[in-house]
């Protein structure tokens, strides 16, 4: 079959806010900016374990982004 049936990206995870699910309270826009930090912890993560920087491919999110936000990310990412 070539697929696993195994592997984290067949967990599904929640994340809450005071015990309420982010699914249920967050906009489309907050959610994109959740799972961008994780994205990003996840960056620092792979560059103190494997002394490398991953590549972070961003043309869909930059589109769904307010202007706001999109500056907000490129300080972030100036600062790693």
């Amino acid at each position: 079959m070539k697929v696993t049936g195994n592997g984290i990206h067949r967990d599904d995870i929640e994340f809450t806010m005071r015990g309420i699910p982010l699914n249920e309270i967050a906009s489309q826009g907050q959610k994109r900016m959740v799972l961008l930090s994780i994205k990003l912890c996840l960056i620092d993560f792979v560059k103190l374990a494997k002394k490398t920087c991953p590549v972070l491919i961003l043309d869909d999110v930059l589109s769904e982004l307010d202007q706001n936000n999109r500056v907000r990310l490129f300080k972030v990412l100036d600062k790693s």
